[in-house]
C-alpha cells in the first residue's frame, strides 16, 4: 500500500503574529472545513493570532461576497476553501489591492493560480489520487479493466481526478476502457440510473469508481438494482468492484461494510488546518511565491482499515505534529 512522506515546515519567525487577524472563507459545506478551522485557529492561537471562518453558499458570487467582507474587516491573509482565485476575480483583485495575500485549499490542484493576490495553496494532488485510484483498479482486474467513473465537471476537484484516472488508464492498458458519468450535482441519485443504463447496454462492466465517496452508496445501489454481486479483485460475469475516494470516517466504515473494495484518505483535516496556518503567516512574511503544501491520499482497503470506527493510525500523518510546528516558529 502506497506509503505516505508529508512535508515539514521551514523554520519561521512568527513573532510579529501576535494581534494579527486571519480569515478563512469556505464556499459550501462538508465535514472536512470545519476541522481545518479547528486545526489553523489552534495553530494561529499558540502565536497570538485568531481566525474568522466563514462557510458561503457553494457559489462563486456568495464566495467572492464573502472574501469582500474579509477584505473590509482588514484580515491580514485569507484561506479560500475549495476555490482558487481566478473564480472571484474581482473581490481577489480588492483583496490584493487592500494588501491582502491570498491562499487556497481543497481544490484538488498543487499548483496555485498565482493571480489575483492569490500566493499559495494547501492541497491533495486530484490527479494523483486518480491515477493511484486507476493504478488499483488495473492489478485488481488484471489489467481487463471495463468501468464507470462517476464525477462532477462542475466540481474542479473531482474532475482533476477523473482526468488522472482517465490519462493513467489510457497510458498503462490502452484496450482497458472507462466511462466517464458527470453526475447533476443537483440530483446526485440520478447517477443509480444512469450506472444501471450503462450496465444493461454492455454487461461486461466490471468496476465502478467513485472521485468522491459520496456517490459510493449510490453505485452500492445500481448494483443491487443490476442484480450484480459486489467483490474485491478479479470480477467475473455479474460481478463489480466499486472503488471509492476521498473518504473519511463515516464513508469508509460504510465501504467496509457494504463489499466496496477501497477507497482513499487525505491527512486529517485538523492537520491540514496547522499546515494552512503556516502558508498563511508565510505569506503575510513575505515569502516568495508559490507558497505550497502538497500532499497524497492514503489508500485503504481491506490490509489496512481495519474495523469500525476507523483507526486514527491509517491516516498519514506527522507525528507531534503541533510540536513540529512550533519548533519551527521559534517556540
Amino acid at each position: 500500500m502506497n506509503d505516505i512522506a508529508l512535508p515539514s515546515p521551514e523554520p519561521l519567525d512568527t513573532s510579529t503574529m501576535a494581534g494579527k487577524t486571519f480569515g478563512f472563507v469556505a464556499m459550501g459545506t462538508n465535514d472536512i472545513f470545519p476541522g481545518i478551522a479547528d486545526g489553523a485557529t489552534e495553530a494561529l492561537e499558540s502565536v497570538g493570532a485568531e481566525l474568522k471562518y466563514v462557510e458561503s453558499e457553494s457559489s462563486p458570487d456568495s464566495a467572492a461576497q464573502a472574501l469582500r467582507t474579509m477584505v473590509n474587516q482588514g484580515v491580514s491573509a485569507i484561506l479560500m476553501g475549495a476555490y482558487e482565485s481566478d473564480l472571484v476575480k474581482s473581490a481577489a483583485i480588492e483583496a490584493e489591492q487592500a494588501g491582502i495575500p491570498l491562499i487556497s485549499t481543497l481544490t484538488g490542484s498543487t499548483e496555485p493560480v498565482l493571480a489575483n493576490g492569490q500566493v499559495g495553496t494547501v492541497n491533495s494532488s486530484a490527479k494523483d489520487t486518480g491515477k493511484a485510484q486507476a493504478d488499483y483498479a488495473l492489478a485488481k482486474t488484471n489489467c481487463e479493466l471495463n468501468g464507470i467513473m462517476v464525477f462532477t465537471s462542475v466540481g474542479v476537484t473531482t474532475a482533476l481526478h477523473n482526468d488522472g484516472f482517465k490519462e493513467e488508464v489510457a497510458e498503462l492498458c490502452p484496450d482497458c476502457k472507462v466511462e466517464s458519468i458527470d453526475v447533476d450535482n443537483s440530483n446526485p441519485s440520478s447517477v443509480v440510473g444512469q450506472i444501471s443504463t450503462a450496465i444493461q447496454r454492455d454487461p461486461s462492466i466490471n468496476a465502478l469508481m467513485a472521485s468522491w465517496d459520496g456517490w459510493v452508496p449510490f453505485e452500492v445501489q445500481a448494483a443491487k438494482a443490476v442484480g450484480y454481486d459486489l467483490v474485491k479483485e478479479n470480477p467475473s460475469d455479474q460481478e463489480l468492484m466499486i472503488l471509492g475516494a476521498v473518504g473519511s470516517d463515516s464513508t469508509v466504515e460504510f465501504a467496509m461494510q457494504n463489499g466496496v473494495a477501497m477507497s482513499t484518505l487525505p491527512p486529517p483535516s485538523e492537520l491540514v488546518g496547522w499546515y494552512s496556518a503556516d502558508a498563511l503567516m508565510r505569506a503575510v512574511s513575505g515569502a516568495t511565491p508559490p507558497i505550497t503544501y502538497a500532499f497524497s491520499e492514503k489508500i485503504v482497503d481491506d490490509s489496512n482499515w481495519g474495523s469500525a470506527p476507523l483507526d486514527p493510525s491509517v491516516y498519514p500523518t506527522l507525528p507531534d505534529y503541533q510540536e513540529v510546528f512550533k519548533t519551527a516558529w521559534g517556540q
